[in-house]
Formats: C-alpha cells, structure tokens, sequence
C-alpha cells in the first residue's frame, strides 16, 4: 500500500515493518519472511542492495521460488541491472508460465533492452494465458509504439477505449 499510494504515509510502511517483525520472530530465515523484507527495502526506501540481501537468501531458502525469483528481476532492472533482469525474470517465468503479471512485466524489460521480437511473443504467451487482460492490451499498445507500429498500437489502444466506455 506504501508503494501504490505514492510512498508518503510512513504509517504504511511502520505497519509492514511491524507485521514483518512478527514474521521474523516466528521464522526468521523463511523465504517468505526475506521476500516480505526484500520488499520493505525495494519499495519502502527504494534501497535496492537491501532488499537484493534478503532476495538471495530468500532463494537459498527456496531455491525455486517464483516470487523471489520475480522480485530478484524487479530489483535488478529497478538498479539497471538489465541482464539480470532478463536472467531472472527467465526463471521465475519457468517456474510459473501462466503468471501473467511476471509476462507483463517481462515485456517491459524486454522491450526497455530493445528486444522487441522476444517481447512480441511473450506479449502472445500472456495474451493466451489471459485473453481479456487490459493490461496486455495496453503493454502490446505500447511495444508497438516502441517499433513504430502507430497503426498497430491503435488497433489495440481502440480496443482500451471500448472496454473504457462499456464500464461507464
């Protein structure tokens, strides 16, 4: 909430910081309670060597989870690490392939490195694994516009403002 409310009430992250003390108390080396730390630290203070030391030992813990995998790819790009990046987003997207906010995000960085091709078809994986998604919609709109592709980046920017005013 912190981070989404444009990281101005402290009380929020007091709040996280003392239900993660909670955490700590009962499993201090869970990856869960590192990945919640990792998070304090990313979105809290923006402190990304930090919230990187709880990621890894998170993924000591749990080598193959997807979250801390997922959160080591955020971090990284966030700290312009882009081919770290890529590398762990590449693996949290292959412990979890149908998880279309690690998709979305993905394209991002893709896109953001000039890999545009790769973008392209993993903008159509989480088009399949979640058709009526806004936000691939809007991704896809805005890789077009990154190769140039105004009428394509129309055709789907269209279909936004359809949905737009059917919810109206």
């Amino acid at each position: 909430s912190y981070w989404f409310n444009g990281r101005t009430d402290t009380r929020i992250r007091d709040a996280a910081k003392m239900a993660i003390g909670r955490a700590q108390a009962l499993a201090p080396d869970a990856a869960e309670t590192q990945i919640s730390l990792a998070v304090f630290f990313y979105q809290g203070f923006l402190d990304y060597r930090r919230a990187m030391e709880h990621v890894d030992r998170a993924l000591l813990a749990a080598p193959n989870s997807e979250i801390a995998w997922y959160m080591k790819a955020n971090i990284a790009r966030r700290d312009g690490r882009f081919e770290d990046s890529v590398a762990a987003f590449d693996r949290a997207i292959a412990l979890d392939p149908q998880n279309p906010v690690f998709l979305i995000q993905f394209v991002g960085i893709l896109t953001s490195t000039g890999q545009f091709a790769r973008a392209a078809s993993v903008i159509e994986r989480a088009r399949a694994v979640d058709p009526a998604s806004l936000m691939v919609r809007l991704i896809a709109a805005m890789s077009k516009l990154a190769v140039g592709d105004v009428k394509g980046a129309w055709v789907e920017a269209k279909d936004l403002r359809s949905f737009r005013q059917s919810v109206r």
